[in-house]
């Protein structure tokens, strides 16, 4: 993130050396990118394109980076306030996305495609490809995973099939509904890993 004050002079901000690469949504963005796009389910191009990079605290329990309060410049003999000018999102090679259906009603508004792409106004794209899914089913207190290998969906549980893949007999498995709390996996596709 890149700071700057009225007369120029800046300070820059590297990300963190150790990337969140397990995300959930937040709901005033969902609205809001439903808001931009005049749509009731919205994909995950829509919603990234449009991701307002966040740091933990504040009133809602995050605050947009965009938003953060001014500080003082720091160059010698400036009084001046900076304030964030420019902020640079790093993409993880590996993105899990939690969906969690029974705890929140922003989930069921996100459709959740084979792939997707981050758009930097037209002319840096971030892509990612849907590898596979992990389902806790609360209930029972079990995690299963679905993992897409090629063209096929492998089914895994641990209390099944003597703890191997099952080819599924569902090459669509992974674009139904799961039930409970889901976690897809995401791995990005693209040499550009920043917009």
């Amino acid at each position: 993130m890149a700071w700057r004050c009225g007369h120029g002079h800046g300070t820059d901000e590297d990300a963190s050396e150790h990337p969140v690469v397990h995300f959930t949504f937040n709901k005033e963005d969902i609205k809001a990118v439903k808001r931009l796009t005049g749509r009731r389910l919205i994909s995950l191009d829509d919603y990234f394109s449009h991701f307002i990079p966040r740091i933990s605290g504040g009133k809602q329990g995050t605050t947009p980076v965009h938003m953060l309060s001014h500080r003082e410049c720091g160059h010698l003999s400036c009084t001046d306030l900076m304030e964030p000018k420019e902020i640079t999102t790093y993409w993880p090679m590996t993105l899990t996305i939690s969906h969690d259906i029974d705890a929140s009603t922003s989930g069921s508004s996100i459709s959740y495609g084979k792939t997707f792409d981050i758009d930097n106004r037209g002319y840096r794209y971030v892509e990612y490809k849907r590898v596979g899914r992990v389902i806790h089913h609360a209930t029972q207190q079990h995690y299963t995973a679905q993992v897409q290998i090629g063209e096929d969906v492998y089914e895994y549980d641990d209390m099944k099939n003597m703890g191997r893949l099952m080819k599924s007999t569902n090459p669509n498995l992974l674009d139904e509904p799961g039930n409970g709390t889901v976690y897809y996996v995401y791995v990005r596709t693209s040499d550009q890993s920043v917009v």
